[in-house]
């Protein structure tokens, strides 16, 4: 229990180190810091989990992939590459409902920390245009932002979680598209269906539009194909995207300076601090043992009382989904489960990390994306019952649903 209240107190740094504008990547590495320290890990044993960061081969091609993401995601940004997207996209779908979807979905592949911003602009003129409120916009732009954090083989809690659990990145991504497929047609149900459709009068030929999104959504799209077309770890696979952006560079002479300016510092830096917390978590056997037993005291519904509570405790007073997970699924992996309990287990781990992320007053993108579009907190939180009931309710249904099949098939 002490090692328990240990963490606890520790991640509470995070929100209070945060209202004094400490960087998010400082107030990780100050809770496992102090989460080493007080249970009883010396300085040359913290010392050790930050060399294995770099020096373990999971970790090493985590950060290595989220550096090049970074950079991909900034050099669009320059390159005015997502305007052009947008230009394309506009022309193309008549109805523009459903560009609220379309327009977040693409720029959350970037996976820029509190990206939501970026399509933030267009989400508000197009629901200004579609009559919807301001609320109700910024919801939309959050909800679809997010789901390709569950499908992008290079997404950084995909990638922390493949690290953990030494399960492919590719193999998470049918699992999580167990929730979230519904939860995207709860979003366009809840957000969208009502709003009246508004048909595009602009018309230009398919194969011209299609050509122009297809060529500016390639640095995007290709890492992915060159990634399993060759099983390239994917940090090399990034290297496509580069090479893509530079052939599509309006001035390469000043390529390799903006390269280096594009460095997501402190992304990366985010990125080692979770490494850090899941390294310092391994080596709290007390803490792993009380879980073990927390779990293992009741086989059915109260089992996931302590599950669904670490796992959204901690994306909620972080509002950062890799910080929860770099907790739970390292004491999850401690278990002895068969492999099919386990990938179900590992699934209401992973979703009730989102919910507590996603839902968090300290998640960036509803920071920026409220302040931009004008949207006070607690109005957007009551545009989100509906939707949050729906994740909540899907997800417990979805866990026994994959909790009686997947032992059948893995065992």
């Amino acid at each position: 229990m002490f090692q328990l209240t240990t963490v606890v107190l520790s991640f509470l740094l995070v929100p209070i180190l945060d209202r004094f504008k400490v960087g998010l990547w400082a107030s990780l590495a100050a809770a496992a810091a102090l989460m080493a320290l007080i249970n009883g890990l010396g300085f040359i044993d913290l010392i050790n989990v930050f060399i294995r960061v770099f020096t373990g081969p999971t970790s090493q091609n985590a950060i290595l992939t989220i550096t090049a993401v970074t950079i991909m995601g900034t050099m669009m940004k320059v390159y005015g590459i997502l305007d052009k997207i947008v230009e394309g996209l506009s022309v193309l779908v008549s109805d523009k409902r459903y560009l609220i979807i379309i327009i977040p979905l693409l720029i959350g592949c970037l996976a820029v920390p509190g990206g939501a911003i970026l399509s933030a602009p267009f989400i508000l003129n197009l629901g200004n245009e579609l009559g919807m409120e301001k609320e109700e916009s910024a919801a939309a732009n959050l909800v679809f932002r997010h789901m390709a954090m569950f499908a992008l083989p290079y997404s950084a809690s995909i990638l922390l979680a493949s690290s953990i659990t030494g399960i492919p990145v590719m193999g998470f991504i049918p699992l999580n598209s167990v929730f979230i497929i519904p939860t995207f047609i709860a979003g366009y149900f809840i957000y969208l269906k009502k709003v009246p459709p508004k048909m595009n009068t602009e018309k230009v030929p398919f194969g011209p539009g299609m050509i122009q999104v297809l060529k500016y959504t390639a640095p995007i799209y290709i890492p992915v194909i060159v990634h399993m077309a060759t099983g390239l770890v994917l940090w090399l696979s990034m290297f496509s995207s580069l090479i893509v952006l530079f052939v599509m560079s309006p001035d390469r002479k000043a390529y390799p300076k903006l390269f280096v300016k594009s460095i997501g510092w402190k992304t990366i830096f985010a990125a080692v601090g979770v490494f850090m917390i899941q390294g310092v978590v391994n080596n709290l056997d007390g803490l792993i043992a009380l879980f073990g037993t927390m779990v293992y005291a009741d086989a059915g519904f109260l089992m996931l009382l302590p599950l669904f509570a670490g796992s959204a405790f901690f994306g909620l007073i972080t509002g950062f989904h890799m910080a929860s997970v770099s907790i739970m699924l390292p004491m999850l992996m401690t278990l002895p489960l068969g492999f099919g309990e386990f990938l179900a287990l590992m699934y209401f781990v992973y979703c009730a990390a989102y919910l507590g992320y996603y839902f968090s007053p300290l998640h960036m993108c509803q920071i920026f994306t409220n302040e931009y579009m004008g949207v006070k907190m607690q109005h957007l939180y009551k545009v989100y019952r509906p939707y949050f009931a729906f994740m909540l309710i899907h997800l417990i249904i979805s866990y026994f649903v994959l909790r009686a099949v997947l032992p059948m098939i893995f065992g």
